[in-house]
């Protein structure tokens, strides 16, 4: 006849209370052995294991959720100055801001201008009715009368994701201490100055043949000194990107030129003159005087070097710490994500305003 078990729980009452396993007979009442309960070490590190791979699983799905809604953020605060651009054109005929005067000219929206970028030009659009009655145009940047000004840092001049990685958003290595930003005007295929002016009807517009497949563009949606218009944008605006992103210095102290954006002689944009976005290729970063020791900073994702020609030939990419591309905004206010993979030539095609062989924003590349 087959022995049945049951499990007996010993208490001795001078000692701790101890959960043993006794088996008996329950046949003859006899035991049958004594043994503590316990885990083995294999089998703790098998649920150790099993913890730590679900807890990175876990966190693998929160750091994922929580740049989907950095990203989308971005993309709220870029579709803002969509919306800017247009209500400046709508104010003033047509006419888009500036990309920034370099010395001093007379525009249309704001008169005599001197050494003022396109950022201050869309404050009234952007709600900073402060800091814009606080500016004074004819006076610049570099003014002390406008110090107060170009020193405040609102949240809509930063991308969440870049927010995330440099906390530090002023430039403090220079005698003019101002904000950075992480968001920039297209200036096509061009860099500050490199850019041919068309005849006298018509833009200025920079025009480059690629050497491979024959595609051709020109100029870009804003411009050195001269406002440019929406009825130039002869390939649509829903075709043509008028702002993306750009990375900043990675300290206050950082003497380089990512991310200034309030100085005509910064980086207030950015160029397809040699990369697509976040592309592998430096950007070119001249030195300003006495910047030479460090005009390069490494950054992550963005090489540098800097570059050839004129001191102020600079050009960077659209660049941003979004996983696998940027987030651009298009000539008609809305916002679409472009892949890092896009093709050379269709990018520099993406952001001027007037070209041959023109086509819509690929689907492979949203």
């Amino acid at each position: 006849m087959r022995n049945s078990f049951s499990l007996q729980i010993d208490v001795d009452g001078s000692e701790p209370v101890k959960l043993s396993k006794t088996l008996v007979n329950t046949k003859t009442g006899r035991r049958m052995g004594l043994y503590r309960v316990a885990f083995t070490i294999v089998e703790l590190l098998v649920v150790i294991m099993v913890i730590g791979i679900l807890s990175a699983l876990l966190l693998a799905a929160v750091q994922s959720a929580r740049e989907a809604a950095r990203r989308l953020a971005c993309q709220n605060k870029m579709r803002q100055y969509g919306v800017a651009f247009q209500n400046h054109a709508g104010v003033y005929n047509g006419l888009l801001p500036v990309c920034s005067v370099a010395g001093t000219a007379t525009i249309t929206s704001k008169g005599r201008v001197s050494r003022s970028t396109w950022v201050t030009m869309v404050w009234p659009y952007l709600e900073l009715d402060s800091l814009a009655a606080s500016y004074t145009h004819s006076k610049g940047f570099i003014s002390a009368d406008n110090r107060a000004a170009v020193t405040t840092t609102p949240a809509i001049y930063y991308c969440p994701s870049a927010y995330r990685q440099h906390g530090n958003h002023m430039l403090t290595a220079s005698k003019v201490p101002r904000a950075r930003g992480s968001y920039v005007v297209s200036v096509g295929h061009g860099t500050r100055f490199r850019r041919k002016r068309g005849a006298d009807t018509g833009p200025p517009y920079y025009q480059i043949k690629h050497p491979t497949d024959g595609s051709m563009w020109m100029g870009s949606m804003f411009t050195y000194n001269i406002e440019m218009s929406l009825s130039d944008v002869q390939d649509g605006l829903s075709n043509t990107v008028a702002l993306s992103e750009a990375l900043l210095a990675e300290r206050g102290d950082d003497k380089v030129w990512r991310g200034d954006v309030l100085n005509d002689e910064g980086l207030p944009y950015f160029s397809t003159y040699q990369h697509t976005p976040n592309s592998t290729k430096s950007d070119w970063l001249k030195p300003y005087a006495g910047w030479n020791e460090i005009a390069c900073s490494a950054t992550r994702n963005a090489p540098c070097t800097d570059g050839p020609g004129y001191k102020w030939d600079d050009c960077q990419a659209a660049r941003s710490f979004h996983i696998g591309g940027v987030n651009v905004v298009m000539g008609d206010g809305s916002v679409t994500f472009i892949n890092n993979n896009i093709r050379w030539s269709e990018w520099g095609i993406l952001c001027s305003a007037w070209s041959q062989g023109r086509s819509p924003v690929p689907t492979e590349h949203k």
